[in-house]
């Protein structure tokens, strides 16, 4: 989520179409461009924002930035749905969008609009880490105590208790604690009452969560994530001190092992309900990679290795160019008999041929071979072959390495790491193996948008912002109209990403908060970026990545790996 945020100004209204546009993107025209890939078939949206408009309108109407859903009654949200966003959305091209809750305030709104529009809408749930300082960590034994004292210290000889008066007292304890540099006591007064992460939070997901698992309908934790660079926004009700550097957003951001804590327990949710999740990362790629290892230990799958793989296939190629046949078991006996009494002529061949080579590859014949028979040096004795396993109980493939722990997986079975922004090495650590003959539990996917891959990058505040911070909105400007072009190091960046993702991972996506003609706009423009630098077809994109989609949404069938290799 990179806009349309409750934190920000209002983004433009809907019915403009606008089109973000990069040189791998293609030229931009007045009109939205690339809408004719709809005809080549279904697109769907791998993650959005949807109801945004709709929230920014709610909360422009009660005149207050700290308006709770929850002064509204399900009927009133669901006829608000109706009036503002039905229409829209089914005139929209792309096929489904999985539309993503961000905070407290918009859990309701996304679970509405997918009972509304269940074959449009896969709805997403979660809490971002924009919103996560607002929530406290109810599993920190210290932070119960200071809650228990807090409460404690507000009887005052009261026979009822205040709760506002309980969270007066706790709400300087926990801001304190997950805001840094450590803010005025004025600023942390006006901040909003902190929510309980188990007793508030996680239940609300598993109640949105299993009411879509229980009739059958998908459903995905998101979204959800690490953001380094996020500073909170000033309060409303405090009057911030005069500042050319800090206008809009105050100094202090959120703590990462504050963020970590929020992440892994919305992590663990999707994890006991089996779901996909749809990650954020901003300045914490290592982090959050780092973070998934931890909870995939202990839950490795057994798998062949690489080499295996490439044999198993080279022998399959063989099998097809041999009108389906193989070799026969004599013919097989025959070779590594021969091949007992061979040496090539170079160790380096030797070594290659001990690692990586298989009777039927000595029948095809190959490299300094003439008529398919090896170069003949001396005889020489038969090496022990000490790679053999004499063990008997082999596990079997794609089964647990070994006996994971007990109770639900901690992490989600598919994951999405949407607009996916490290660079190459980012998402090279993600396709390593923990060892040559075990993968990670966990399939991930990477969907890129041009909105956020191929926009304007966001620098720090310099305090020079009347002078740079003009150019900057002018960059802005220009992606809105879709005549910004990435610097050429940007767009070298993305393509090297987009490049090294496996062809059955990679996905699209808006990242849009206006649903329309405009979020149709970005998704195609998302599409044309990705198949140019992939080098596919139109209609090999669209079919691609439709499958890619439904993979993340509902898993692969068995034995799909979705071409990680």
């Amino acid at each position: 989520m990179c806009s349309g945020d409750h934190h920000q100004p209002p983004p433009p209204q809907p019915n403009t179409p606008q089109s973000p546009s990069s040189s791998i993107a293609g030229d931009s025209t007045p009109t939205p461009p690339h809408l004719h890939l709809f005809n080549h078939g279904e697109i769907h949206d791998a993650h959005c924002h949807p109801t945004d408009l709709l929230f920014h309108a709610l909360k422009t109407t009660n005149g207050s930035s700290n308006f709770e859903m929850k002064t509204l009654e399900p009927d009133a949200i669901a006829s608000l749905m109706k009036e503002h966003l039905s229409d829209v959305l089914t005139s929209m091209n792309t096929k489904i969008l999985a539309a993503m809750a961000t905070r407290s305030n918009d859990q309701a709104l996304v679970r509405a609009l997918a009972n509304l529009h269940p074959d449009k809408i896969v709805p997403g749930f979660g809490y971002h880490p924009w919103f996560s300082y607002m929530i406290w960590d109810d599993s920190d034994a210290a932070l119960v105590g200071e809650y228990e004292k807090a409460k404690a210290n507000s009887k005052d000889g009261k026979s009822d208790l205040d709760e506002a008066e309980v969270f007066r007292e706790f709400k300087s304890t926990h801001y304190l604690r997950v805001l840094k540099p450590s803010p005025p006591p004025e600023f942390i007064h006006c901040l909003p009452t902190p929510r309980a992460l188990k007793a508030d939070i996680l239940a609300e997901l598993r109640t949105h969560i299993s009411e879509f698992k229980g009739t059958g309908r998908p459903v995905v934790l998101g979204e959800v994530g690490l953001d380094r660079g996020f500073r909170i926004p000033w309060a409303q009700g405090y009057t911030p001190p005069p500042s050319p550097r800090y206008k809009q957003f105050s100094p202090y951001h959120v703590d990462l092992k504050h963020q970590m804590a929020v992440f892994l327990a919305q992590l663990g949710v999707a994890g006991e309900f089996g779901v996909p999740a749809s990650l954020h990362s901003v300045g914490a790629h290592g982090a959050m990679y780092e973070a998934l290892k931890g909870l995939w230990k202990g839950w490795e799958i057994e798998t062949e290795s690489v080499g295996e793989r490439r044999r198993r296939e080279k022998r399959a190629t063989h099998k097809a160019a041999n009108g389906g046949r193989g070799l026969t078991e004599d013919e097989r006996r025959w070779i590594r008999k021969w091949k007992e009494h061979m040496v090539y002529d170079s160790e380096e061949e030797e070594e290659e041929s001990d690692s990586d080579s298989d009777p039927e590859d000595e029948h095809t014949g190959s490299g300094d071979e003439e008529g398919g028979v090896p170069k003949l040096r001396k005889e020489k004795k038969k090496k022990p072959d000490t790679t053999k396993s004499t063990q008997t109980n082999q596990p079997q493939l794609g089964t647990p390495a070994k006996t994971p722990p007990q109770g639900p997986p901690p992490f989600p079975p598919r994951i999405c790491l949407h607009s996916f922004s490290a660079p190459k090495e980012g998402l090279s650590q993600y396709l390593l193996r923990p060892t040559p003959t075990t993968i990670y539990p966990t399939q991930i996917f990477y969907s890129f948008s041009t909105t956020i891959n191929a926009s304007p990058p966001r620098r720090p505040p310099t305090g020079k912002e009347d002078e740079e911070g003009e150019k900057e909105k002018e960059k802005g400007k220009e992606q809105e109209r879709g005549d910004y072009k990435p610097s050429a190091s940007q767009e070298k960046k993305l393509e090297e990403v987009i490049r090294l993702a496996p062809e059955g991972r990679v996905m699209v996506e808006s990242d849009w908060h206006s649903p329309g003609q405009e979020m149709d706009a970005h998704v195609c423009s998302g599409v044309e970026m990705i198949r140019r630098v992939r080098g596919w077809g139109e209609e090999e994109a669209v079919r691609r990545l439709a499958e890619n989609w439904r993979a993340w949404v509902f898993g692969r069938e068995e034995g799909d790996e979705g071409g990680d290799e």
